[in-house]
């Protein structure tokens, strides 16, 4: 977007500061804005009836989300928490409103950022009916070392704790099938793990896994 509206944007948004585990909001909510992350992370999820928790993505610094309600005016589909201590920025709906109107090229950008959403949805759908588990799992950890990773001397470091359980949620596999993969990773020097840290050592026999 042009520098003004950049300005104007970021200007109405409202900083807030969380703690681990603190909500965002939750399934079934009214709508009240979008928000983006600062610093640290946010993490989508779904709970069951059970109280289950569910995670469905991680969403990094400069990342926006909660936009779909904020467009739509329906109620939230997921729940969202940061996911350590984290600072987003919080634009409300009615501030998003005047700025469409005060800025065109705002609906442009809510259009281009949906498109990318339904991009990678149909990328999503078509990696759990084509490949394996393992190469889920590869892709899954690649595309977070994106967002998340810091470069150590010995690997790419993935900046958030990922516990089996989590990591198999975030593919659609089972904890037993993803600890098998990893302690074979492990063994074989792609990666280094300890209390859900995940290491990436050898960054290229992941991506070949993930393509292959």
């Amino acid at each position: 977007m042009p520098q003004q509206a950049q300005d104007d944007f970021l200007a109405r948004g409202r900083r807030r500061v969380l703690t681990p585990g603190q909500r965002l909001f939750s399934r079934g909510d009214k709508a009240d804005g979008m928000f983006r992350v600062l610093e640290c992370s946010a993490r989508v999820s779904n709970v069951s009836r059970t109280g289950q928790e569910t995670v469905l993505d991680y969403y990094g610094p400069g990342a926006w989300f909660g936009e779909v309600s904020a467009i739509d005016g329906l109620p939230r589909v997921h729940d969202a928490r940061a996911h350590e201590s984290a600072t987003v920025l919080h634009l409300t709906t009615s501030d998003l409103d005047d700025l469409m109107i005060l800025h065109p090229v705002l609906s442009r950008a809510l259009l281009r950022l949906q498109a990318l959403r339904l991009r990678l949805l149909l990328v999503a759908l078509e990696t759990y009916s084509a490949q394996s588990m393992e190469q889920r799992l590869a892709n899954r950890l690649l595309m977070l070392a994106i967002s998340f990773g810091v470069a150590t001397t010995k690997g790419l470091k993935i900046k958030l704790h990922l516990p089996q359980e989590t990591l198999a949620q975030l593919i659609g596999a089972t904890r037993q099938g993803v600890n098998q993969i990893l302690k074979k990773w492990e063994a074989e020097g792609t990666i280094g793990q300890r209390y859900g840290r995940i290491l990436l050592l050898d960054q290229a026999r992941l991506e070949k896994l993930a393509q292959d």
